[in-house]
């Protein structure tokens, strides 16, 4: 999933929605037409569910994105002796927001370019009409030995569907190992800022960088609620 980008979420809730709804209309063409051929297996529909699916489960992630950009300005005009804190929900790194002026003025300045202006959208002169979405795809050459197109044609659905899945698949196979130092990285700088006066972090942080789950969700016990959840959730990748 993309990174959350606090600048981008109102623009990218409406990119997606409008996606969706592309997908929406392109999977039924597609099942209407395997179904007519007697094959609902058909390797460009399951990948257009894929897509459909994943943009389902962004959606709701990037409006509760905003929903807390929302308390956080909130709690910023409420006032109080303790700072507002908003982290990358990827690295754990800080994100600075000006929280001057009303809720839509922070979100502007938020989709405003660092020393620039406001960025131009470009508007589509027109809904889309039916067909397949974008999916996004760039044509480049690509170099085979014959050996290697002989097993591409024999594959279901088109050499580029099974070169996308390949490459898809490719990642995901490595993505526990590649994830773990990332993940420990994210933690730690998450809990160093949140929790690094709470007892027990020193020892959770031996745990967390010896891999070890027990020892960690031990010293982490007596911290708030909230910041051990989050805790859980950027350690994810690290215990595999």
């Amino acid at each position: 999933m993309e990174q959350l980008n606090p600048g981008r979420i109102r623009k990218h809730i409406k990119q997606l929605k409008q996606r969706e709804q592309e997908y929406f209309y392109y999977l039924g063409q597609l099942a209407f037409q395997a179904g007519e051929q007697g094959k609902l297996d058909d390797p460009g529909m399951l990948e257009a569910y894929r897509v459909l699916k994943d943009i389902q489960v962004q959606i709701p992630q990037w409006e509760v994105s905003l929903e807390q950009l929302k308390a956080a300005k909130q709690a910023v005009d409420r006032g109080g002796e303790e700072p507002v804190l908003i982290f990358d929900d990827l690295t754990s790194e800080p994100v600075e927001v000006d929280f001057r002026g009303s809720i839509e003025d922070v979100l502007a300045k938020l989709e405003r370019p660092a020393g620039g202006a406001a960025p131009a959208e470009r508007v589509e002169s027109a809904p889309r009409g039916p067909g397949r979405p974008r999916l996004g795809v760039v044509a480049r050459e690509v170099t085979l030995l014959p050996r290697h197109w002989e097993w591409l044609n024999s594959q279901p659905g088109s050499a580029s569907v099974t070169t996308r899945k390949l490459v898809e698949d490719a990642p995901r196979a490595r993505r526990g190992k590649d994830a773990v130092r990332p993940a420990q990285d994210a933690t730690f700088r998450f809990m160093s800022a949140m929790a690094g006066n709470l007892p027990g972090f020193e020892e959770a942080a031996r745990a967390l960088y010896a891999r070890d789950p027990e020892r960690f969700e031990r010293h982490m016990d007596p911290w708030p609620r909230d910041i051990r959840d989050h805790v859980r959730k950027i350690s994810g990748a690290v215990w595999g």
